[in-house]
């Protein structure tokens, strides 16, 4: 003689004593279907927002790589990188701009 022994039905979702379809659930799901429009475009922007704090985290750690490597290697003379900077900057007053030549301000 055997006997079957069944466990008691208990819900996946909540773990109450109804089963997971049953209306008692408080866990289930309130709609079925296809997402609405509104669903997609908040999922859609918590996406960007993912995929954005990932790109802003991923550029700090090669900003820090690079700014410890640039730390290790150091610079053979500082004062020649000052002067080839400083020889290379030109104030709006010296730069010469044809006014009537110009195709780009010519309508």
């Amino acid at each position: 003689m055997k006997v079957d022994v069944k466990a008691p039905t208990k819900c996946r979702n909540c773990g109450g004593p109804q089963r997971s379809d049953s209306r008692n659930c408080l866990a289930r799901p309130s709609r079925s279907g296809p997402v609405t429009k509104d669903q997609l475009k908040t999922i859609r922007q918590m996406g960007q927002r993912e995929y954005h704090a990932e790109a802003r985290a991923k550029a700090a750690i090669i900003r820090a790589e690079a700014a410890a490597i640039n730390e290790e290697t150091p610079s053979i003379c500082p004062k020649n990188n000052l002067d080839f900077i400083s020889t290379n900057e030109v104030d709006m007053s010296e730069a010469s701009i044809d006014v009537g030549t110009s195709p780009e301000i010519q309508l």
